[in-house]
């Protein structure tokens, strides 16, 4: 299936894992300024804190659309999607620092994956350690990243964002008659953010959430400042004297293809290349390097060319016989 240009590219920016949802909304404007600099360039428009590789809400993502003029304004090669892609991919690696920043087309046909070029799962079924997983992906991509055949290779998995880890003190919480379901509570409403009702307001029914505001939860010691009630005397506990906070890192988003976890691993082909081209290079790369165990299964438009490569060519029988 080639590659259209479609007029528009769907940009991808992915800011430091666990960068706030502010900052990444200043780093996303800027990058957006820059898309619009571009002369072939009509309009941008960005969702901030959504990654669409994995469906997830993330505050370090930007998802971002830019549209390009019309076809007829830009007539040379180098004006075509796929070319101002690649402009922006070469651009952004030299001035973003702050943010990976990957632009590429639509899929070719709509609502069968999520971008163009292919789309591969790479699947653990000897059900171990993500970190392992995410060593062979790792290797992967950056042995795709030196094939000529292939663009913008990447992956969904990442075992390295940073996090706290809030483990209740059980026993301290029952001697101090500290229900632990207030506990979750408190916290939940306090740095996430938790439903109180709805209301009716001109024929529409509106959700109320209760939420801290930013400077009230930016940081662990704040913890200290949050209280949970003792259900018998009513006394007013700090929260952290009723948790332990350990720092560590992990992946933010698991995924599973066929029951098993799994990441995924998707690219474009190269210029000149045909997807075909782009799927059997990651293909021969993964076969090199996984272990037994480890298995690939495809999606989207790349599951689609691989089961019709196993079908009969109709036309080519049809005309042997008549």
């Amino acid at each position: 299936v080639p590659n259209e240009d479609k007029g528009s590219l769907m940009v991808f920016a992915f800011m430091m894992p666990s960068t706030s949802l502010g900052e990444s909304s200043k780093i996303s404007s800027e990058i957006e300024k820059q898309i619009l600099a571009h002369p072939d360039v009509k309009a941008t428009a960005n969702i901030t804190g959504l990654d669409i590789t994995t469906f997830a809400y993330k505050t370090d993502a930007t998802l971002m659309f830019a549209l390009l003029k019309p076809w007829d304004e830009r007539p040379l090669k180098s004006q075509s999607s796929q070319a101002i892609a690649g402009q922006f991919m070469g651009q952004f690696a030299q001035t973003s620092k702050e943010a990976f920043v990957l632009a590429v087309n639509p899929p070719p046909i709509r609502g069968m994956s999520t971008t163009g070029g292919f789309e591969m799962w790479i699947q653990d079924r000897t059900g171990g350690e993500l970190s392992v997983l995410n060593t062979y992906v790792q290797q992967i991509v950056a042995k795709a990243a030196e094939d000529p055949r292939l663009t913008g290779p990447r992956t969904t998995l990442n075992t390295n964002i940073p996090q706290y880890l809030l483990t209740i003190n059980r026993d301290k919480a029952k001697a101090m008659d500290v229900p632990v379901s207030s506990i979750f509570k408190i916290i939940q409403q306090t740095y996430g953010q938790g439903y109180i009702n709805d209301f009716n307001l001109y024929g529409r029914t509106f959700h109320v959430n209760i939420q801290s505001k930013s400077e009230y939860r930016a940081t662990r010691e704040q913890f200290k400042s949050t209280f949970v009630k003792s259900s018998q005397e009513g006394n007013l506990i700090p929260i952290s004297e009723l948790i332990n906070i350990e720092r560590k890192v992990d992946a933010s988003v698991i995924q599973r293809f066929n029951m098993f976890n799994a990441a995924k691993v998707t690219g474009s082909p190269s210029m000149g290349f045909a997807s075909s081209d782009a799927t059997r290079a990651i293909e021969e790369i993964a076969t090199s390097i996984l272990p037994e165990g480890y298995t690939i299964a495809w999606a989207g438009t790349t599951y689609q060319e691989k089961k019709l490569e196993n079908e009969p060519d109709y036309t080519t029988l049809y005309a042997a016989i008549f």
